[in-house]
């Protein structure tokens, strides 16, 4: 098979490619799938690092475990971790009925940014990967600018070369370790760094809750603890 121009996005599979280059790593996720008798959820949720999203049929999809492993096995403490969370949040699903569990594998970086761009060494090869949960969400973007950089429109965002430079701060953001750019430190450019400026997040800060206003006076520090919960409103 022969192809001017090739596009590496399998997602974890490109692994063993990129290990080498860029310090990227798998996250298992596991997910439960769920009935209830009455509508409990008529939005997406996102709460500690876990989401509750309906669905037309009725059912709810839970996710998702954060866990650095290779292994797709759904595990009896990756489900109670989820379920804990979610039914603190929502005990009403305590009498859910589950009615699928699955696990998956995410590619992730350490600095939590994609890498969209060309191959470093490899004429004519790009790569699109490093999504972490955010493949799915950000597949058509990333699509767009692979396209737009092979087509000559555009050329590849810096923030998303393979190798990120700069020096880094690293946080926890909902329970998960993250390395932040230096230049974010605050909590207002937190939410311009992940695109939250214009969303509704409720915001935690060392285990106290912010105002708006707060939350653009407010300072990062090295060994901070960050939770944010953002609803996305749905019909």
């Amino acid at each position: 098979m022969h192809a001017d121009q090739l596009v590496i996005a399998t997602g974890v599979d490109t692994l063993p490619e990129l290990d080498a280059l860029w310090d990227v790593h798998p996250i298992k996720g596991e997910i439960v799938k769920v009935m209830t008798d009455r509508a409990a959820v008529q939005q997406t949720l996102f709460y500690k690092g876990m989401y509750v999203v309906p669905k037309p049929d009725g059912e709810l999809i839970l996710g998702a475990t954060s866990e650095a492993s290779r292994n797709r096995d759904v595990t009896v403490h990756g489900v109670q971790q989820l379920l804990s969370q979610i039914t603190t949040l929502i005990p009403s699903l305590k009498h859910a009925k589950i009615t699928n569990m699955w696990a998956g594998l995410r590619p992730q970086s350490t600095t939590g940014l994609p890498f969209i761009g060309p191959h470093p060494a490899q004429q004519n090869c790009w790569l699109a990967g490093g999504h972490g949960r955010n493949g799915i969400l950000l597949a058509p973007i990333t699509g767009k600018q692979i396209v737009q950089q092979i087509m000559q429109d555009s050329v590849a965002l810096p923030t998303f070369q393979p190798k990120y430079g700069g020096s880094h701060m690293e946080v926890t953001i909902n329970q998960q370790k993250r390395e932040l750019p230096n230049h974010v430190t605050t909590i207002e450019q937190l939410r311009e760094h992940f695109g939250l400026q214009n969303t509704v997040v409720m915001i935690e800060h060392n285990g106290a809750a912010l105002s708006v206003d707060e939350q653009n006076d407010t300072h990062i520090t090295a060994g901070d603890q960050i939770e944010m919960v953002r609803f996305v409103g749905g019909g």
